[in-house]
This record gives structure tokens, C-alpha cells and sequence, in this order.
């Protein structure tokens, strides 16, 4: 069946969606899964060198009233005639209010079936906003099947109605050939002039619900018994200015590190580079509210790292709590600075849940398994029609 993917978010875009749709298609045939996607600067290059194949179009990039509705109109625009010329059967729509609409739209003008893609924070974010949410509510109801990141999500959709048997769960996964242990880091510490010193560190967009504020404060308590405890941010994000004067307020700006956006291609360093992935991720309001799943815990595990995750949203099923790592109260600062202090007083006791995380994420998070799983459910959706 000829499947068309319409997504804001593909690489060279950095971000959790990004990367789960270019490794998941990656493994997928291009003729019958191509990819619609913005052209952004750096996409041709990056277009040359992955094996599926993208269609880019022009599309506004500011996140504002104005640019949301330019966008509407241009796929609207768009879409008719490149799904006649690609001969579509089934859309897939990367997003559930923009794309969504479109899905709607196409279905009912060339009656294409279309499924959407949801990642758990669009419920809280828009249950406040009624206009939006009722568009939500249509997409789910018009959607031939709707595709979750983690059993949590899943289940907040069931709660909304969605029926169960036209969900699919596709959690993140990694490519193991690339996040694993053992990768030289040398110049990585002599950059960051962290050479001796042990390293906890959060690779995740620099916002409130990723606990980074948590974890300086956690940071500012383990002082005197680890002196050498350094505490690297990677990414960047519109946190970033909060995060800087806090650890200047707490005393702890000479033991934090803001990295700034690092390539996926680096990733993997700088995962080999901490002794503890930490991120007490936790639900906030605003347009960025809970996580979802947590990319950044499965690609640590698979650098045999431990990781301490926040007991909200998917993260449950992101850190095997106790297995692969811990899960704590996002908002306890000490139980998080205890978590911290237990694996760094006890390196086997951590060398042994990063090694049951590598375990883990070779027998359960493989793209090519989500690449299958989601060509076999969009054929028996199509049994179906």
C-alpha cells in the first residue's frame, strides 16, 4: 500500500520526533513510504545521505497564530496534488492538529484514509483550549488508526474514546550499532575540562518539565561529599537563561557545563562521557507539558549508563525502575540527591543496571522491530477499508 507521511518534524529538525520517524523510515521500502517534510537549512545535505526519500516543501517556521495558519493553507494546497501524483492510499499525518486537519481534509476530498500520530502531551495541553481540543477530538474520530509513543499514551487516548484495536504502540527505540559502551571520550573531557571528575548529565531540550532545575539543586546538596561531581546540559532550549542564573543563586555554576545542541552523530560520546544519565522529568502546564516516553533513557541504557528518570508520563517504561535505573518524585530533591549518592557511592551496583540497560534496549528497542510492526498494522488496516 502507497503511504505518504506528512510531518513537521524530520532531521535535519533536532528532536525526539525527528528521530523516531528518520530511523523508523529508514528501515522502510522508499517507494512505498515516502516522506513529506519542511525544507530547512542543512536538508539537502542531510537528504543525500538517508536512504528513504523526502519531499520538501517551503513551509513557515514561526510558532505563531499567523504561521500555523499559512501552514494549513500551503498543505492544503499542496497535498491534492502530490497525493494524485504519488498515487496515496493511505496518509500518514506526523502531527495531530495541522497534519490532522489535512488528514481530514483528504479524506473526505479523495477519500483517503489517514492515520495520526500522537505523543501524550497534546491532552493536557490543549484540554484548556476548547477550539483546539475539539479539533483534537475530530482528528481521533476521523483517523483510520492513531499511532502512541508508550503504553501511557495509549491509555490516555483509550480514556478519550479512541478504540483500543486501531491504536499502535511504537515506543522509541536505538540503533545499538551506534549508542554503545566503550567509545573514546578523551577529547570530550579535556573540552569540557572535566578530566577526573565524575559526571552526571541530562541530554534533553532545555524546558521546566525535564527537571534540569531539579537536578542543580540535587547537585548543590551532594557538594561536600563529592567535590568532583560535575553536571553536563546537553541541548538548548528556552530554559536556558532560568538555568544559568539558578546555578549562579545556588553556588554551583563552577560545576555545571551547558553544552549546547550537540549533533546526533556526537551523541553517543557524550552518553559515554557521564557516569549517571539523570533527567527527574515531570507534568507542567503550558504548551510543553509531560513526557511522553524519554528518547534520551533508552539511548543512555544502550551506552551501559544508569539512568534516573521522574515517575511521570511514559518514563515508567523508559527506566525499568530498580532494573536499569531509578525512577523518584520529579519535585523531591533529596530522594533524587539520595538516588545520585547510592550509584556513585557504589560503582558495581551502577555497572550492573547499565549493563541490564544495554541488555534491555538490544532485546526489546530495535528500529527495524518498530519499522515492521508499523508496515504489518497499516496492512491489516487496509484489509479492512
Amino acid at each position: 500500500m502507497k503511504t505518504l507521511l506528512i510531518t513537521f518534524d524530520f532531521p535535519p529538525i533536532v528532536g525526539g520526533i525527528s528521530t523516531v520517524f528518520a530511523n523508523v523510515w529508514k528501515f522502510l521500502s522508499p517507494e512505498r513510504f515516502p516522506v513529506m517534510a519542511p525544507a530547512v537549512r542543512g536538508s539537502i545535505d542531510w537528504d543525500r545521505g538517508f536512504p528513504g526519500r523526502v519531499i520538501r516543501r517551503r513551509l513557515p517556521v514561526k510558532d505563531t497564530l499567523f504561521s500555523k495558519i499559512a501552514k494549513l493553507i500551503l498543505l492544503f494546497v499542496y497535498c491534492p496534488v502530490l497525493l494524485a501524483r504519488e498515487k496515496t492510499q493511505y496518509l500518514l499525518c506526523g502531527q495531530p492538529i495541522i497534519p490532522g486537519l489535512i488528514g481530514i481534509a483528504m479524506k473526505r476530498l479523495l477519500r483517503i484514509p489517514f492515520q495520526v500520530w500522537v505523543y501524550g502531551g497534546e491532552v493536557v495541553k490543549f484540554r484548556h483550549e476548547k477550539p483546539v481540543f475539539r479539533i483534537l477530538l475530530s482528528v481521533l474520530k476521523e483517523a483510520d488508526s492513531v499511532v502512541v509513543n508508550s503504553e501511557f499514551t495509549r491509555s490516555v487516548y483509550v480514556k478519550l474514546g479512541v478504540p483500543s484495536e486501531k491504536i499502535l504502540t511504537i515506543t522509541p527505540a536505538v540503533d545499538t550499532g551506534c549508542f554503545t559502551p566503550g567509545i573514546d571520550i578523551s577529547d570530550l573531557r579535556a573540552r569540557w575540562d572535566i578530566c577526573g571528575k565524575r559526571v552526571i548529565m541530562t541530554v534533553a531540550r532545555l524546558s521546566e518539565r525535564k527537571g534540569h532545575d531539579t537536578v542543580m539543586r540535587a547537585l548543590a546538596r551532594l557538594g561536600l561529599e563529592f567535590p568532583d561531581l560535575a553536571y553536563l546540559i546537553v541541548g538548548t532550549g528556552p530554559d536556558e537563561k532560568r538555568l544559568r542564573i539558578l546555578a549562579q543563586e545556588l553556588g554551583v555554576a563552577d560545576r555545571v557545563v551547558f553544552c549546547g545542541a550537540v549533533a546526533d552523530a556526537e551523541l553517543a560520546r557524550y552518553y559515554n562521557l557521564c557516569d549517571i544519565h539523570v533527567m527527574p522529568n515531570r507534568q507542567v502546564k503550558g504548551a510543553d507539558t509531560l513526557e511522553g516516553f524519554g528518547l534520551s533513557f533508552i539511548e543512555a541504557s544502550a551506552c551501559a549508563k544508569p539512568v534516573i528518570g521522574g515517575r511521570s508520563g511514559g518514563s515508567r517504561e523508559a527506566v525499568e525502575d530498580r532494573v536499569t535505573g531509578f525512577l523518584v518524585d520529579p519535585l523531591d530533591v533529596e530522594e533524587l540527591a539520595e538516588k545520585i549518592a547510592f550509584l556513585l557511592r557504589d560503582p558495581s551496583t551502577a555497572r550492573r543496571m547499565g549493563q541490564a540497560g544495554r541488555q534491555r534496549v538490544l532485546s526489546s528497542f530495535q528500529w527495524k522491530d518498530r519499522a515492521l510492526s508499523l508496515d504489518e498494522f497499516i496492512n491489516s488496516r487496509a484489509q479492512r477499508l
